[in-house]
C-alpha cells in the first residue's frame, strides 16, 4: 500500500501526482478497478508534467550568468537561490537532498540536476499497474510493470516499497508457476540478511546454528544462544522454506526454517522485554506462551504464520534425524500454539512411534 508522506500538494516536483496516485490506490483497495486504472494513468501524466516543470526551473537558473561566478557547490547555489527568493528551485533541490544527502551528488549541483532529468519514471504508479494487471490475470503485463517499477527503484518516494514490489513479483511467479523466477526474487529479498549468505557461501552464523543442532543442543538452549534481529526478512524465510520443502531440498529448507524461527523468536523476545521489566528468557515453551498473552503479538504471529514455521522446523529436523530437537519443538508447539491446526499436528507428531 502507498504510504502518504506529503503534508500538502506543494511538496516539490512530485506533489499533485502523489495525491492522484493515492486516490488510485484507494480505488484499488475498494475494488473499483476501472477507476484505479484511470487514476493511475492520470497520476503518470501529472508526474511527467511535474518533471518537465522541475527540469525547466533548474535549467533556467543553471544557464544564468551567475553560475559562471559561483561554481557547482550545492551549498553556495542554495545560498544564492535564497538571496533571490527562488523558492521553486530551492524546494526541488532540497527534496533531492532530503532523500539522498548532499554527498550522494558529490556536492555538485550539476550531478543533482542530472538526477532530476533522469527521474522520468513513476515506479509507484507502475507498481500499482502491476497489481491491477495481476488481478485481471494479465500476468505478462503485470510482470512488465513490476519489473519496470523495480528497475526504477532509485526514484521511489519511499525506498522500502521496493521490497513490497519484490514480494508481489514473487506472488505473481507463484501464480504463474514460474519456479525459477519465484526463487530468484525470494533470494533477492533474502540477500538483505547477512546471516544467510556471505560472499556467495553460507554465513558463519548459519554454519554455527546448523552445527549446534547437529551436536544435539536442545531447543531451549538453542534459542538462548542464537538470535537473528533482521526482522525485515522474516516472511521470506517461510516462503523459501515451503518452496524448498516442497521440492525435497531438505538441507536448504532446514537453513531457511532455522532463520525463520530464530527471527520470529528474537522479535517476540524483544517485544516482551520492552513490556515486562523483570522478564528474562528461560525456555522455548515459556517464550511461545508469551505470544498468547498479548493480542497484538498473537495477531502478528498469525499474520506471519509463526506457528506453521515452527511446525515445519520440527518436521524438517525430524527428517534430518534430529529427533530430540524436533520433539522439543513439537512439545512447545502443542502446549502454546493459538492455532488449533498446528497444535493438533504437533500433538500427533509427539504420539507417533518416532518420538
Amino acid at each position: 500500500m502507498l504510504r502518504a508522506q506529503k503534508s500538502d500538494l506543494e511538496s516539490g516536483f512530485d506533489g499533485f501526482s502523489w495525491y492522484i496516485l493515492a486516490q488510485a490506490q484507494n480505488a484499488f483497495d475498494e475494488k473499483d478497478f476501472g477507476s484505479a486504472f484511470r487514476l493511475v494513468e492520470n497520476a503518470k501524466q501529472q508526474r511527467k508534467a511535474e518533471h518537465d516543470w522541475a527540469v525547466g526551473i533548474l535549467d533556467s537558473f543553471l544557464s544564468s550568468p551567475i553560475m559562471l561566478k559561483i561554481g557547482s557547490d550545492i551549498n553556495i547555489v542554495l545560498d544564492v537561490l535564497r538571496e533571490r527568493n527562488n523558492r521553486d528551485a530551492i524546494r526541488i533541490i532540497e527534496a533531492a537532498l532530503d532523500r539522498f544527502g548532499i554527498e550522494y551528488f558529490d556536492f555538485s549541483i550539476y550531478k543533482l540536476n542530472e538526477y532530476i532529468k533522469n527521474n522520468t519514471s513513476y515506479p509507484e504508479a507502475d507498481f500499482l499497474l502491476g497489481k491491477l494487471y495481476m488481478h485481471e490475470g494479465e500476468y505478462g503485463l503485470s510482470e512488465h510493470f513490476y519489473a519496470a517499477a523495480y528497475e526504477q527503484r532509485l526514484y521511489l518516494d519511499v525506498s522500502d516499497i521496493q521490497f513490497d514490489i519484490l514480494y508481489d513479483m514473487a506472488e505473481l511467479y507463484a501464480l504463474s508457476g514460474n519456479n525459477e523466477k519465484y526463487e530468484a526474487v525470494l533470494l533477492i529479498l533474502a540477500s538483505r540478511d547477512e546471516n544467510y549468505i556471505s560472499g556467495g557461501k553460507p554465513s558463519a552464523f548459519l554454519k554455527a546454528v546448523r552445527v549446534a543442532v547437529e551436536r544435539g543442543t536442545n531447543a531451549d538452549k538453542f534459542f538462548l544462544l542464537y538470535r537473528n534481529n533482521n526482522y525485515t526478512t522474516l516472511y521470506v524465510w517461510l516462503l523459501l522454506t515451503k518452496y524448498y520443502h516442497s521440492l525435497g531440498l531438505t538441507d536448504k529448507a532446514f537453513d531457511t526454517c532455522l532463520l525463520f524461527c530464530l527471527t520470529a523468536l528474537s522479535r517476540t523476545d524483544d517485544i516482551v522485554k520492552s513490556r515486562e521489566s523483570d522478564y528474562i528468557y528461560t525456555d522455548l515453551t515459556a517464550l511461545l506462551g508469551k505470544i498468547k498473552q498479548y493480542s497484538d503479538i498473537n495477531s502478528w504471529a498469525a499474520e506471519n504464520r509463526v506457528w506453521e514455521g515452527f511446525y515445519l522446523l520440527g518436521r524438517i529436523a525430524s527428517t534430518k534425524g534430529y529427533r530430540a530437537f524436533a520433539r522439543d519443538i513439537f512439545t512447545a508447539l502443542s502446549q502454546q500454539s493459538t492455532e488449533r491446526k498446528w497444535k493438533i499436528l504437533a500433538e500427533k507428531e509427539l504420539t507417533s512411534t518416532m518420538y
